[in-house]
């Protein structure tokens, strides 16, 4: 854990409350999502641990009111996460098509889902425990399917493999 990690769940909060009073805030969410992308490669889901403003919450602000009881084995299970990425990742894109543009509703739609998994932690994280949400968080699916340490070698060697083989047949010519 960093130094900062205890003072990044603060961000939750101005993102999802202040945002609602100043749309552009959602934006802030675009920077997370840089981060841990450009993170996920080299460290896997390091920064889930170390920078993430959501964990830093649940962690440091809803630990004390959760009943920390065992998360179910469900929630970690592609099963549940990859539907919960692509109907999170789609709402985004449907709404932000929607938006025609305008920077406020853009940022509107960030803080809408902010707002939105900002429950869904509360929620389970009281009721389960603290980190309940993180096990099927878009984003932390998302760092574990680009690699870093916490992908199967078995993952990246198939990848590698079909990579390799469309290399292969793809011919280039130019006159």
């Amino acid at each position: 854990m960093l130094k900062i990690t205890p003072y990044l769940g603060i961000m939750v909060l101005i993102v999802s409350i202040g945002g609602i009073f100043y749309p552009r805030l959602g934006y802030f969410l675009l920077l997370v999502f840089a981060g841990l992308m450009i993170i996920a490669p080299f460290r896997g889901r390091w920064f889930c641990g170390n920078l993430c403003p959501r964990g830093s919450f649940v962690d440091f602000w809803l630990a004390p009111l959760s009943r920390k009881l065992r998360i179910p084995p469900l929630f970690r299970s592609m099963w549940l996460r990859a539907p919960i990425f692509v109907a999170l990742m789609g709402f985004m894109v449907f709404r932000i098509i929607q938006t025609e543009g305008i920077v406020d509703k853009i940022g509107m739609v960030f803080v809408t889902l902010c707002i939105l998994t900002t429950s869904i932690a509360i929620l389970f994280g009281v009721i389960i425990a603290p980190r309940a949400w993180c096990s099927f968080c878009p984003m932390g699916t998302l760092q574990r399917a680009m690699g870093g340490k916490n992908t199967s070698s078995k993952w990246t060697l198939r990848n590698a493999s079909i990579a390799a083989s469309a290399r292969r047949s793809v011919q280039c010519s130019f006159p």
